[in-house]
C-alpha cells in the first residue's frame, strides 16, 4: 500500500468518525418491541442509520450499545447497507431488542461503557466466541423462532415498509398466537468464569475512559475535512 492509499483511506476514516444520524423505526415496530419486551424503557432507546466509527461495517449488521456519554440510554446502530424490509429485518431488530432486554436485566445504567452487561458480554465473548457466546445464542434463538413464526402463518415479506405498515395486525396477531415470543426477562445467569469476568472489567474500563477521548481527538482531526467538503458544495 503507497502513501496515497493510506492518505485516502485515513480520510475516509475520519469521515465515519461524525456520529451517525439518529432515526426513527415505524410507530407499529416500536409497539411490537413494546409487547414482546414489555419491561424495557424503549423511550431510552435509540436507532441510528450507521455503525459508529469503531465497529467494523464489513463484519456486524446491528449492535447494541451505551453511549460514551450516556448514563441510562442504550443506541442501537444498524449497518449502513442494512435493510429493515422483510420479516429478516425485523429478525435482527428483535434480535438486537433482546439484547435490550438483557441490558435491563443485568443493570443498563452506569457512566458510558461501564454498565454490567458489557462486562458480562465481553466475559463471555472472550470465553465462547461470538456465536456460542450464552447471549447470543439466546438472542438468535429469539431472532430465529420469530422469523419461523412469520414464515409459518403464511408472511409475505418480501420487500418494503408499505406492505410491513399494513400487516401491522399480522404481527400482533404473530405474538398472540406465539406468548414464548413476549420475554419479561431474558433469564441470563452468569456462568463464563471468573478470570474471562476480570478481562471483561478491564476492557470495558479502559473503553470507558478511553472511547470519549479518542473521539474528541479524531473529531479535531476530522474538522479540516468537514471544512473542505462544505466549501466544496
Amino acid at each position: 500500500m503507497n502513501i496515497a492509499e493510506m492518505s485516502k483511506r485515513f480520510t475516509d476514516f475520519l469521515a465515519r468518525v461524525k456520529h451517525p444520524n439518529e432515526m426513527e423505526l415505524p410507530v407499529w415496530v416500536m409497539n411490537m418491541l413494546a409487547i414482546m419486551y414489555p419491561t424495557v424503557s424503549w423511550n431510552k432507546v435509540h436507532f441510528y442509520n450507521r455503525l459508529p466509527w469503531y465497529i467494523f461495517p464489513s463484519t456486524t449488521h446491528a449492535i447494541v450499545l451505551p453511549g460514551t456519554l450516556d448514563f441510562s440510554h442504550l443506541h442501537i446502530y444498524f449497518n449502513r447497507n442494512f435493510d429493515t424490509s422483510g420479516y429478516y429485518g425485523l429478525g435482527l431488530i428483535v434480535h438486537e431488542g433482546f439484547h435490550v432486554l438483557q441490558y435491563t436485566d443485568t443493570g443498563k445504567c452506569g457512566p458510558g461503557f461501564a454498565r454490567p452487561f458489557m462486562m458480562y458480554y465481553l466475559a463471555c465473548w472472550l470465553r465462547h466466541g461470538y456465536r456460542n457466546s450464552p447471549m447470543e445464542t439466546a438472542a438468535y434463538l429469539q431472532e430465529k423462532k420469530f422469523v419461523a413464526c412469520c414464515q409459518k402463518a403464511g408472511a409475505a415479506m418480501q420487500a418494503d415498509a408499505l406492505t410491513l405498515h399494513a400487516s401491522e395486525d399480522f404481527f400482533v396477531g404473530i405474538l398472540s398466537d406465539n406468548p414464548s415470543l413476549v420475554k419479561h426477562s431474558s433469564a441470563f445467569r452468569y456462568g463464563c468464569g471468573l478470570w474471562p469476568l476480570v478481562a471483561g472489567v478491564s476492557l470495558t474500563i479502559m473503553a470507558t475512559l478511553l472511547l470519549p477521548l479518542m473521539d474528541g481527538v479524531l473529531g479535531i482531526l476530522a474538522m479540516p475535512l468537514r471544512k473542505i467538503k462544505s466549501c466544496t458544495k
